[in-house]
């Protein structure tokens, strides 16, 4: 099922955006797993997401598809990597700036068990995580109607 959702298409410019990465428990990888994302500051819409590695390669994907939105800005916190791939006249950091997206990782992490940070709740591949994940961010475009009954 996690197949047929669909990441809507944000066609919004000139927004403010807040970056940030919530730690994933997956066994498959023996490094940490991390679900990076960006939410619209105003709207609290999950605009995109990136499960993978907590390295620049990984974050640089999810940083320039909020690019090509052209932001107003990009809050992040002071992590390193942020300061290399988003432009200077862009991009503010501090903990303060980003409430709204890590009051956004409290709720995953009570939606979500394989989130929270001492549990004994995992996931066995990144494939179900981003099935998780994927259903959690956008999972009100299934479209149930063409979906197989269930017996």
């Amino acid at each position: 099922m996690s197949e047929r959702i669909k990441k809507p298409i944000f066609n919004e410019f000139a927004q403010k955006y807040e970056i940030d990465e919530i730690f994933a428990k997956v066994t498959a990888l023996p490094n940490n797993c991390w679900v990076t994302y960006a939410i619209n500051r105003e709207t609290k819409q999950v605009i995109d997401v990136n499960i993978g590695k907590r390295g620049a390669k990984d974050l640089d994907k999810l940083v320039n598809r909020i690019l090509l939105l052209k932001p107003k800005r990009v809050y992040t916190d002071k992590w390193k990597s942020y300061k290399t791939l988003i432009p200077n006249h862009l991009h503010r950091m501090g903990k303060t700036l980003t409430n709204n997206i890590e009051r956004y990782h409290l709720n995953l992490r009570t939606h979500i068990k394989c989130l929270s940070r001492k549990t004994i709740c995992y996931c066995k591949s990144v494939k179900t995580l981003t099935a998780i994940v994927s259903l959690y961010f956008w999972g009100y475009t299934l479209n149930f109607k063409t979906l197989p009954k269930v017996r």
